[in-house]
């Protein structure tokens, strides 16, 4: 075999993959009015919230955290466009999976449960970047007189802090989806989830506008690397050393959710009864 033959056991899965990621686009396009319901109601804050500082910076001349008018407008713009394909939220499905003892399939098919289940989010996640797109269109439109500039820094390291930071919500997700395997009562577990990761994340306010004492632990919190350190990236506000930090954090969060999944999954599979209510 030539040294540049592409192994066999990649190809196959890379088909594998390409094929579960197929699947669950066709799974979730065959509910287009619910998918974009979700869509909506995350994307709503895109469309509210830059209203509301721009009422708070008046003419654009007082700065809240260092943003004015247009610069409120254009965090929240590129905040809720990357969040589609980031912020996980499989929990719900996995969680309701396993109560009703559908999460057995997961555990007989020849393939590993966290690859497919990372492949269910992804094609979840190019459907919603897709059914966004009306919501971008409106957002455009209303606040068209705050993009005058839209200059963007898409280079490599924001790239790779996207695609970690995708990885890194899905495995905060999946850790606390696995909370299931012992309790049916999960829902005030990711109830209870939401109001952390929605502000130190940089979803619903931006970090520097918070108090100094929050902006320190959303520092040292997972949610900050999902949204906001991305954002910061591709409107060139991190320097080379914050870059460099931002992606370090991000890579030791994955590993510590990594291995918290692994021995929540080994242990809780162990008690799964898979037989429903």
């Amino acid at each position: 075999m030539s040294a540049l033959a592409t192994p066999k056991p990649l190809v196959r899965g890379l088909r594998k993959t390409y094929s579960l990621v197929s699947i669950y686009i066709q799974e979730t396009l065959a509910y287009r009015a619910g998918a974009f319901i979700w869509t909506l109601a995350d994307g709503q804050m895109a469309l509210i919230l830059p209203a509301v500082w721009i009422a708070a910076t008046g003419t654009g001349a007082d700065a809240i955290g260092g943003r004015g008018a247009p610069e409120m407008v254009k965090y929240y713009l590129w905040a809720t466009l990357l969040s589609q394909f980031v912020v996980c939220h499989l929990m719900w499905d996995i969680a309701f999976e396993i109560r009703e003892g559908l999460f057995s399939v997961y555990l007989l098919r020849p393939m590993s449960v966290v690859w497919a289940q990372l492949s269910r989010n992804v094609g979840w996640r190019v459907v919603k970047v897709l059914l966004f797109t009306p919501i971008l269109a409106a957002f455009l439109l209303i606040y068209r007189g705050y993009l005058s500039d839209l200059s963007v820094h898409a280079g490599l390291l924001f790239w790779c802090s996207l695609v970690l930071a995708h990885f890194l919500s899905f495995f905060v997700a999946w850790t606390i989806a696995l909370v299931s395997l012992w309790t049916t009562e999960f829902v005030s577990v990711f109830r209870l989830y939401y109001f952390p990761e929605m502000f130190l994340s940089g979803r619903l306010v931006p970090i520097e506008t918070m108090p100094s004492w929050a902006q320190s632990v959303a520092a040292f919190s997972p949610f900050k690397y999902t949204v906001a350190f991305p954002v910061s990236l591709l409107m060139g506000e991190a320097g080379a050393d914050a870059a460099a930090r931002g992606l370090a954090m991000q890579c030791a969060w994955i590993a510590v959710f990594v291995l918290a999944s692994r021995a929540l999954f080994r242990a809780g599979v162990r008690q799964y009864t898979g037989f429903g209510n």
